[in-house]
Order: structure tokens, then sequence, then C-alpha cells
């Protein structure tokens, strides 16, 4: 498969998160003013576990495997849908790197919509003309 940027760039969104959460323990005390809890500990490893996991599943995806398309779309949606409970920014966060995720897979064409018809011909991919006889116009 070709190299895909906006897959990259939807990996290095959730890598990025990854970091930044992380990085989020080192200024806790001086940004709130408080000690680090194990709540908040707990819960920043969480978020970069799971942005290095999806970061992951968008590189895997970039490779055409449709194993991870499905992990990437399943985890990366509810992960977003999880989000929304919290606020709708918390959400925007993780459904922007997914839309750009599935806006890639779409755009390569690699998503199972793309799938060959019964009858053996292939999909029809944007700008091409279709391949199958007009009815009535067989001669």
């Amino acid at each position: 498969m070709k190299t895909n940027v906006l897959l990259w760039t939807s990996a290095g969104i959730y890598f990025g998160l990854a970091l930044f959460s992380l990085l989020s323990l080192i200024w806790w005390s001086d940004y709130t003013g408080r000690p680090l809890g194990a709540s908040v500990f707990f819960s920043a490893l969480f978020l970069a576990s799971m942005g290095v996991f999806l970061g992951f599943a968008a590189l895997r995806a970039r490779k055409g495997s449709l194993l991870w398309m499905r992990v990437l779309a399943i985890s990366g949606g509810m992960f977003a849908g999880i989000a929304a409970l919290g606020s709708w920014e918390a959400a925007l966060v993780f459904a922007v790197p997914l839309a750009i995720a599935a806006f890639a897979l779409w755009r390569s064409g690699m998503l199972p919509n793309s799938a060959p018809h019964r009858d053996g011909r292939e999909a029809l991919h944007a700008g091409q003309p279709s391949s199958a006889p007009a009815r009535g116009r067989e001669r």
C-alpha cells in the first residue's frame, strides 16, 4: 500500500496526545498547586496508553490491514464517545484524529466498500467509467 500522509497525521496526533498526557504528570503540581494523586496518575497513564494504542492502530491500518481498520474505528469511536461524557472539548480531541484517519482510508479506497461486485467486475473507483454495458445498448 502507498503511504498516506493523512494516516501519518492521525497517528502523530494520537502519539502527541500520549506524550502530552505523560508530560502533564511532570507539570501537575506546578499547574494545580496540589500534590499528584493516584487517580490523576492512573488517568494520565490510561490516556497515554490509549493514545499509543490508537496511533499504532492508525499506522497498521495504513498498511491495509482490515483488522486494524476495524480496531481503529471501534476503539477510536468508543473512546471519543466516552470522552464526550466529560465534555465536548474532550470528545473533539479524540474525534478529530479518528475523522482524519477515516477520511484517509475512504480517500485511498481501502474501506470495505471497494469490494468487487458479485458478477466479478471490479468496484468502480472515482473518475473511472463503468465497464458494464448499459441496458439496451448491447449492439
